[in-house]
């Protein structure tokens, strides 16, 4: 936005070998978003520009010795905040996680907003949702799935153990009288056979496939949130606007400690 151009988004990682270690598709269309898609051809203008011609081969060489972020395909040069993006130039592809509040703290309102969508009447969710808004609840998201079967994905990410959701769950307790736990994971069978909190526990586990993205929806109704290592209930949280919300994450994002997650996490949340 800060550049007054229009945004379009490249599908194309979806297709790509790396993203069959974690097995997704590209949900956010259900979302009010600015939607376009951007062509094959002008992906490929950004990413790996034609060397015919003198002139082009120049050009081509001196977008190469540029800053990364005055490159025409702008990769993220590490994991946390990086000042200079927004500095960067237009035309430019985006490439990597960018995750972290201060990309986008000048858009709050207008993304939470773009990604606020209604509950059905008459459906689970909706019961779901009265239960939510009428008790002390809090979120809590379970990742498993691939982060235990896929010995690749666990190497770099982990998976959050009990002791951290055991944790987790005393500390976002204090000063409630009646905690409501709702849980969501890809895996509800081991949640409903290894997790405890000694406070009621609810297993939201209705939503599946292409009704996935409406356990983002509730989570972030709840009051307060226990996140995972996981994108998906980060933005549970972020997208909370409950005033007063109590937010806990793990101290550790990643397996090993190769990327500087500082800003991963806001100021306002705990990490443990």
């Amino acid at each position: 936005s800060h550049l007054n151009d229009e945004l379009k988004l490249n599908l194309s990682w979806y297709d790509h070998p790396e993203a069959m270690q974690t097995k997704r598709k590209y949900d956010l269309g259900v979302f009010h978003l600015p939607e376009k898609i951007a062509l094959e051809a002008e992906i490929k203008q950004l990413c790996s520009p034609s060397s015919i011609g003198l002139l082009n081969r120049f050009k081509h060489r001196q977008n190469r010795n540029r800053p990364p972020h005055k490159r025409w395909n702008y990769d993220e040069p590490f994991f946390h905040y990086d000042p200079n993006f927004y500095k960067a130039s237009s035309p430019v592809m985006l490439s990597g996680y960018w995750q972290s509040e201060r990309y986008f703290l000048p858009l709050v309102e207008q993304i939470r907003n773009r990604f606020t969508l209604e509950i059905k009447p008459g459906t689970r969710n909706a019961e779901w949702e009265n239960l939510i808004r009428n008790s002390d609840s809090v979120s809590l998201h379970v990742r498993r799935g691939d982060m235990v079967s896929n010995p690749d994905v666990m190497r770099v990410h982990g998976s959050c153990d009990l002791e951290y959701y055991r944790e987790a769950a005393t500390r976002i307790s204090e000063g409630i009288k009646e905690p409501v736990f709702f849980v969501f994971s890809d895996d509800p069978i081991w949640c409903r056979e290894s997790l405890q909190t000694g406070h009621t526990m609810h297993f939201v586990d209705n939503n599946h496939g292409d009704d996935s993205y409406l356990d983002m929806q509730l989570m972030r109704m709840c009051r307060r949130n226990i996140i995972a290592n996981s994108s998906f209930s980060w933005w549970g949280a972020w997208l909370n606007q409950n005033v007063g919300k109590k937010v806990i994450s793990p101290l550790n994002w990643f397996n090993n400690n190769d990327r500087n997650t500082s800003d991963l996490i806001p100021l306002s949340w705990e990490r443990i």
